[in-house]
């Protein structure tokens, strides 16, 4: 009898310690992974090369045959888009044709059909300058939120000698603008164009904008970029709104280059300032040094860890800018600008209007805001792996 006790004892015992081993386990499997998923904060959209570069053009339509498309997914639900915005490089006399298409779930191409009821969702029309374009669809089109979509470009009848080069930017970045939520569908094809009698996909990040009876209101209104200058007193940056909850932040980001082959003699500062309660400096210090950056090449992510977790309140407005005191022009930073339209189109940069890229020079004048312009910037979220272990534990044991 009393074997069997201890037997059941050992057996108990044992038992204990494998369920104990096992959820040590799970636990340090959750953590890794939870560490492993970096999450962030801010506007993530790049744009290195935009209007007028090569690199940025979804396709240049020369014969009847050729066509280009951007491909995004919808954000929102509407029953009734009216018009579609393009950005073109250049006029012709020809006319073409522009209008809304669903996507091939197995290919990811356009459908071939025009959305409508009575499959007419596109417009005719003649580029008269160069610029956005923006064409009333013969019928109204309905978009679904989730939904793949395309807006597709091709001629009308024979171009003949002329041809149409339809504007993108580059790179792919496949995030939606104005929150930077994913959107991996988002992207540039042409048809026969790269291949011929095949669509090609150009990795290119896509320019176009919807519209309904109120105006824009959804798409991508950033078209080329800027360079500018962080050297003695010329500082740039971006004031943002914070918006969906406070945010804790453990590192700050921007892109950037050296500008030309000569190191700048002095680091890239950082400086956050919250604009609501006035409080200089939440926090400042080394972003990069010139050694950090290779001389004269594209535009880099650059991240500096903060020494402690910041939090960012909700619904409070900051100030997030860069400089270089004793760097000298020609041995300088140069930090990357997305630029969009002055007119409407800013509801759907980063944050609508709200957000604007600002920048201030050696005049002496206040600092000069542009709401259609922003620079990319991000902060790394923190206090975010109790959540994702909950999340996964959740995914395996339920």
């Amino acid at each position: 009898m009393r074997l069997k006790q201890e037997i059941a004892k050992i057996s108990l015992i044992s038992l204990v310690i494998i369920a104990i081993l096992s959820v040590i386990g799970a636990v340090t499997l959750l953590i890794t992974s939870a560490k492993a998923q970096t999450s962030y904060y801010g506007n993530q959209y790049r744009v290195i090369s935009g209007y007028g570069a090569g690199d940025s053009e979804a396709g240049d339509i020369i014969d009847a045959g050729d066509k280009c498309s951007m491909r995004f997914t919808a954000q929102n639900t509407e029953t009734a888009v009216t018009k579609v915005g393009v950005r073109v490089d250049e006029t012709a006399t020809a006319t073409f044709r522009f209008g809304l298409q669903g996507s091939n779930p197995e290919t990811g191409n356009p459908s071939g059909t025009w959305l409508g009821d009575n499959y007419q969702a596109y417009g005719d029309v003649a580029p008269d300058a160069p610029g956005i374009l923006e064409i009333t669809l013969n019928e109204s089109a309905s978009l679904t939120a989730g939904t793949v979509y395309h807006l597709v470009a091709e001629p009308a009848g024979d171009p003949g000698a002329e041809h149409l080069t339809l504007g993108c930017v580059n790179p792919s970045n496949q995030l939606y603008p104005y929150d930077s939520s994913s959107d991996t569908n988002a992207n540039t094809l042409d048809y026969n164009i790269s291949h011929t009698d095949a669509w090609t996909v150009r990795e290119r990040s896509p320019f176009y904008l919807l519209f309904n009876a109120s105006g824009f209101y959804e798409g991508n209104p950033y078209y080329t970029f800027a360079s500018d200058d962080v050297f003695g007193t010329e500082y740039c940056g971006e004031r943002f709104t914070v918006s969906g909850g406070n945010k804790h932040i453990t590192t700050i980001g921007t892109v950037v280059r050296q500008y030309d082959t000569d190191e700048p003699a002095d680091s890239l500062y950082y400086h956050l300032y919250d604009v609501t309660t006035e409080t200089i400096f939440i926090v400042s210090g080394t972003l990069c040094t010139g050694a950090d950056i290779e001389p004269d090449t594209t535009y880099v992510w650059q991240d500096a860890t903060l020494g402690a977790t910041q939090t960012l309140t909700d619904g409070n407005t900051y100030s997030l800018y860069f400089t270089s005191p004793d760097s000298v022009i020609g041995a300088n930073y140069e930090i990357d600008q997305v630029k969009g339209y002055a007119g409407g189109t800013k509801t759907q940069s980063y944050g609508g209007a709200t957000n604007a890229y600002y920048i201030y020079t050696t005049d002496g004048s206040p600092w000069d805001l542009y709401d259609y312009h922003d620079i990319p910037f991000r902060f790394t979220l923190g206090e975010g792996v109790v959540k994702i272990i909950i999340r996964k534990w959740r995914e395996l044991y339920h």
